[in-house]
């Protein structure tokens, strides 16, 4: 499984979904437990894969310096950042972390997703038609150098490693709602659309050993938010893991399962 799957539609919504699942200890144990898609800023959301601890560092940064911003009229526009101090201030943090040869082999990927403060100057048009009008964008980073590379909008790009059925179909799943979700009630339609996806996956194509648990990240003009889905198949005891939001949290639940945090990992090996 362990990937992240984004798209930026035309009704000013970006979407991020990613599963749970992280790769730890010298047997590349799988384990449920590892928050991938985060709300880094007041219309910016980020999810990674790669290295866990790196990974964490990152989106930490990026919370650091996309969060402070308060204003609607101010929120952040993708292609600047992307174009200026975005790569720089990544490749550095990178640098700060000291990645080992393990590290470095593994890399991050980042796939980062923001609507635009500026709304179109229709005074006819009502705000909440006009705020579905706001331009989104949606870069894949992947460290080393974290050079900006966009996704076109209205298609639907998964980062991570290994095969993955449930990515693989959330993917497509994505590509074709973004026509479909109702652009005035995305934040409320889009958690029910996957919900309701993945009830029919489970059922209809169990995976041994993967339970489909997911977070579900959508950023729009002046707000971003994520949020957690979890999908059984019928008969199943309702099941949420203890889910690491943290490194800390990755390192403790490493811990209890006797393992090394340094080697877990967003990706399957």
């Amino acid at each position: 499984m362990t990937w992240v799957v984004g798209a930026a539609s035309f009704r000013g919504h970006v979407f991020l979904v990613g599963d749970v699942q992280m790769t730890v200890g010298p047997t590349d144990l799988v384990v449920d437990g590892i928050q991938k898609v985060h709300r880094v800023g007041l219309n910016v959301i980020a999810g990674f894969a790669g290295s866990a601890r790196l990974g964490f560092a990152l989106i930490e940064r990026l919370k650091k310096e996309m969060g402070p911003i308060r204003s609607r009229a101010k929120a952040w526009d993708l292609d600047v950042v992307g174009a200026t101090w975005l790569p720089r201030v990544l490749s550095h943090e990178l640098r700060d972390q000291a990645p080992t040869e393990e590290e470095h082999r593994i890399g991050v990927q980042l796939l980062v997703g923001a609507v635009d403060a500026g709304l179109p100057q229709e005074p006819h048009l009502p705000p909440e038609i006009a705020r579905t009008m706001a331009a989104t964008r949606l870069y894949k980073l992947q460290s080393p150098e974290f050079r900006p590379e966009p996704v076109p909008r209205g298609q639907a790009l998964m980062i991570g490693g290994g095969a993955s059925a449930y990515g693989a179909a959330i993917r497509d799943l994505l590509a074709e709602a973004l026509t479909k979700i109702p652009a005035q009630r995305a934040r409320e339609a889009f958690p029910l659309m996957l919900a309701a996806a993945m009830q029919r996956f489970v059922t209809s194509q169990p995976v041994p050993r993967v339970r489909a648990c997911l977070h579900s990240g959508i950023a729009r003009w002046g707000d971003a938010s994520v949020g957690l889905i979890v999908a059984r198949a019928r008969g199943e005891m309702p099941f949420v893991p203890l889910i690491a939001e943290t490194y800390e949290e990755v390192q403790a639940i490493c811990r209890g399962l006797g393992l090394a945090a340094e080697r877990a990992t967003a990706t399957r090996r």
